[in-house]
């Protein structure tokens, strides 16, 4: 079985479902008759690069997880039909009123300081408005998914290095829509 929506946002991929005892089998054949077509292996975190880049939470880290993020928080909220009589969350969904949502982020950074980085959001005066959830570091690039508390007014926010907020970084917009209709 295989389905054409896969966990790094890309427009064409694939997951393939097989029996385990037909997994290496079908490995070596896909890898021995897709190199004439530029295909090729890609690691965990290569895949977990893109689905950061592509702006799309992770449960557990970017929905739900250990700062109980909501489906509408994480830009899911188009996908809550909350005209159905029944599901589990109903009553919870329709009793939230989410002040927070979860965000791309985008900032210049050098790879060596990358570790370096605090998992703090600030705002321009320095008041922590956030956490990010997710980080990648692609083509000299810093990508992440944060949580805000607040709306910076001006698309722009800083993150935390070397214990203060001095990285600028740009919040770009997000692919999906979290519009939740009752």
């Amino acid at each position: 079985m295989d389905c054409t929506q896969g966990y790094a946002g890309e427009p064409i991929g694939y997951e393939i479902f097989v029996p385990q005892s037909k997994a290496g089998s079908l490995w070596n054949t896909l890898m021995d008759e897709g190199l004439d077509h530029c295909m090729g292996a890609v690691g965990l975190n290569a895949a977990d690069s893109l689905r950061v880049e592509a702006g799309l939470p992770l449960y557990g880290k970017d929905l739900a997880g250990p700062y109980h993020i909501s489906p509408v928080e994480a830009g899911f909220g188009s996908s809550i039909k909350l005209h159905k009589p029944f599901f589990i969350g109903r009553q919870n969904m329709l009793s939230s009123s989410p002040s927070r949502r979860i965000v791309r982020l985008r900032a210049e950074i050098d790879a060596t300081n990358l570790t370096e980085l605090e998992p703090t959001i600030h705002d321009d005066s320095g008041k922590i408005i956030g956490v990010t959830t997710s980080t990648a570091y692609i083509s000299g690039q810093y990508y992440g998914l944060g949580l805000l508390d607040e709306n910076p007014f001006d698309g722009k926010v800083y993150l935390s290095y070397d214990g203060s907020p001095s990285l600028l970084a740009e919040i770009l917009s997000n692919p999906y829509s979290a519009v939740v209709e009752a």
